[in-house]
């Protein structure tokens, strides 16, 4: 092989292109190239003084019994089952997650007027859905959508929901029978339907030297793991030369492939660095800003792990128990938790001062931190890539732009090489099939 000439060149060594690389024929042809010091994309691993946290959480659910049995092979026995419970929080009071299906958590009169608008919605003759705001009014009637379905997600997306599509925002969102929904009125659902119910996370033993999810990576990427190079970022790529150029502290290094390149990262990224140039596509996205909260004391009570926020005064849409995933995320004696805060990418960054301290005057108010004295630190991680924002057209265009640069022998492959939205589990599953594609041409 000539130097820097390879079958496959992929970018970036998050979980799919690491997935598709141990999948490839003859991965020592194949060759991965990542900006960051450490592979993983946002499945990564993060330890403060004893803390530990994921990047951005994530759970491993299936729906696929092969991905299943293949990712349980991998992760071997620090996997283990794990609840996704979770509390709703809104302005009207708190219910259990599912929001659809734990009305009754409601005060009383306003559970029958959500019950109420659900199944007189749902006997109505469907409407045409123009917009991700209408999809909801006909999914879940108009006083759900009052409480928990219009604020929350105007918090998260922090656009108006009349401007955006439905095609790809609702994946995990599900409708259920009149008669679940009737039962939620008069009894707490146990058991757990939402869209990730089938869950799994590593949970080492006490004094392992890694926790979180990025375990994971690092049980994937071990047959490939020369195949990675770190610290390199992906500058141009050259569809003609069929080559790609990167910058490291070593300076510039050209890498040819004679197949084909592989981009999982973003896609409005990708196009920037595209030569010849690719016709502009309007991609819209938010950011997430993980807060990593460390507190000394008694843990808040409660077996959920993660709660949700539409209440606006509320700087969090999501707050993560970090201890009710792994018992030892934490030194003794201590305990943390992640807060999850979206804003628009193209909107002022947000500070990190003014924003601890809105952090700790609504975990107080909330009675989830007792004391001013219990919080130990707060670290924040700033991912600008973290929700594809899907406007009405926004699918057509991926589409064209997918299609364009396969045409190249470029292929698109991920949550955001893709700009979709997909689980862990699925993203695997997608990097495999597309590493049997490949395989056989």
């Amino acid at each position: 092989m000539e130097k820097n000439e390879y079958d496959y060149v992929i970018l970036g060594a998050g979980l799919s292109g690491i997935s598709l690389a141990t999948k490839l024929k003859k991965s020592n042809r194949t060759v991965l190239l990542e900006k960051s010091n450490e592979p993983g994309g946002l499945v990564k691993s993060i330890e403060i003084n004893g803390f530990w946290f994921d990047a951005v959480l994530h759970l491993l659910h299936y729906h696929n019994p092969k991905v299943e049995r293949q990712l349980k092979k991998i992760g071997g026995s620090v996997f283990k089952p794990i609840a996704p419970k979770a509390d709703v929080h809104t302005s009207h009071g708190i219910t259990k997650f599912p929001f659809q299906l734990n009305v009754g958590g409601l005060p009383k009169d306003l559970a029958i007027e959500c019950a109420h608008d659900y199944i007189e919605n749902a006997y109505q003759k469907p409407r045409k859905v123009k917009n991700f705001e209408d999809w909801l009014l006909q999914s879940f009637g108009q006083k759900m959508c009052e409480i928990f379905f219009f604020p929350y997600n105007n918090k998260m997306w922090k656009r108006p929901l009349k401007s955006l599509g439905t095609r790809d925002f609702v994946w995990n969102i599900q409708n259920y029978s009149i008669p679940k929904v009737l039962n939620g009125l008069f009894r707490e659902e146990k058991k757990i339907e939402a869209y990730n119910a089938n869950s799994w996370y590593p949970i080492p033993k006490k004094g392992a030297k890694k926790r979180c999810m990025g375990i994971l990576i690092d049980k994937l990427k071990a047959p490939i793991n020369q195949q990675i190079h770190l610290k390199e970022e992906v500058v141009e790529v050259d569809s003609k030369k069929r080559c790609v150029t990167t910058k490291s502290a070593h300076g510039i290094q050209h890498y040819y492939y004679k197949k084909g390149c592989i981009s999982t990262i973003p896609l409005p990224v990708l196009q920037k660095i595209t030569i010849p140039k690719q016709k502009k596509t309007n991609l819209k996205l938010n950011g997430v800003l993980y807060a990593m909260v460390m507190l000394k004391g008694k843990p808040y009570e409660t077996t959920n792990l993660w709660d949700y926020f539409s209440d606006e005064e509320v700087i969090f849409s999501r707050i993560i128990y970090m201890q009710n995933f792994d018992p030892h995320s934490a030194p003794n004696g201590k305990w943390s938790f992640m807060a999850e805060i979206t804003y628009k990418a193209e909107a002022k960054k947000l500070d990190p001062k003014k924003t601890a301290a809105k952090i700790k005057k609504n975990l107080l108010a909330l009675n989830i931190v007792k004391s001013k004295k219990d919080f130990i630190d707060i670290e924040f991680v700033d991912h600008k890539y973290a929700y594809a924002v899907f406007e009405k057209s926004t699918s057509q265009e991926v589409r064209k732009v997918t299609k364009s640069y396969a045409n190249k022998d470029i292929h698109l492959l991920g949550r955001y090489g893709k700009w979709q939205y997909q689980s862990m589990a699925q993203v695997y599953e997608e990097a495999v099939a597309k590493a049997d594609e490949l395989n056989k041409s």
